[in-house]
């Protein structure tokens, strides 16, 4: 879809556009038709447009980190390397909180 989009400026909210991006990547054309042309998929989306807007996510892409720390629109790799350095050293900062480890065994 990227480059169907991007590349060869292809209108992706057309249905035979979408067709066609499916099939390439192996999916069955009339499978692909009839699920566009039904309501299936509509509630899941609107479920996670809800719970998009719920959090106060408005810019796509939006990445989501441990449910917790958000990341939004085109970023430098640099704040994707920030954000999970800060992650990772939160988690390894709550799994040696209150451990004890006597020959190699650990109690939490």
């Amino acid at each position: 879809m990227l480059r169907a989009y991007f590349t060869e400026g292809l209108n992706i909210s057309d249905p035979d556009v979408l067709v066609a991006c499916a099939t390439e990547v192996g999916f069955d054309a009339g499978e692909v038709r009839a699920f566009l042309d039904s309501d299936a998929g509509h509630g899941e989306v609107m479920e996670d447009l809800a719970q998009a807007a719920a959090v106060g996510i408005t810019a796509v892409p939006t990445f989501v980190f441990n449910g917790q720390w958000s990341v939004p629109g085109a970023q430098d790799i640099d704040v994707f390397e920030r954000v999970l350095e800060r992650l990772l050293a939160k988690e390894a900062a709550q799994l040696t909180d209150g451990q004890v480890c006597v020959d190699d065994v650990c109690d939490v």
